[in-house]
C-alpha cells in the first residue's frame, strides 16, 4: 500500500512513521467542481480534509487512512506514544 502524493507533514521514530496528507483524488474532486476553475495548487491550498496514516517499521505494515480520531484509537491499540501525535 502506497501513500499517494500530497503528504503535507510526518513524524517519526524508530518504530514508526505518522503521515498526514490531503487526498489526490480530493483535490481533482475540487478542481472539477470549482465555478472559477481553481488550480491544483490552489485546490491543495485550501483544502481543510486530512487523513493519516501509521507505518510501523518493525514489522512493514502500513495502516490507514485515518480521520483524527480513528488515528487517535489506532495509536491506543499499537501503543504509539503521544510524543508522536501530528496536528
Amino acid at each position: 500500500m502506497r501513500v499517494y502524493y500530497c503528504v503535507i507533514g510526518c513524524i517519526f521514530n524508530s518504530n514508526f512513521i505518522i503521515a498526514k496528507h490531503i487526498p489526490y483524488d480530493m483535490i481533482i474532486d475540487s478542481m472539477k467542481n470549482s465555478k472559477h476553475r481553481k488550480s491544483f495548487d490552489d485546490c491543495y491550498r485550501e483544502s481543510t480534509f486530512h487523513q493519516y496514516w501509521i507505518i510501523n517499521k518493525k514489522i512493514d505494515s502500513v495502516y490507514g487512512p485515518f480521520q483524527k480520531p480513528e488515528l487517535l484509537e489506532k495509536f491506543k491499540e499499537l501503543g504509539i506514544p503521544d510524543s508522536l501525535r501530528i496536528e
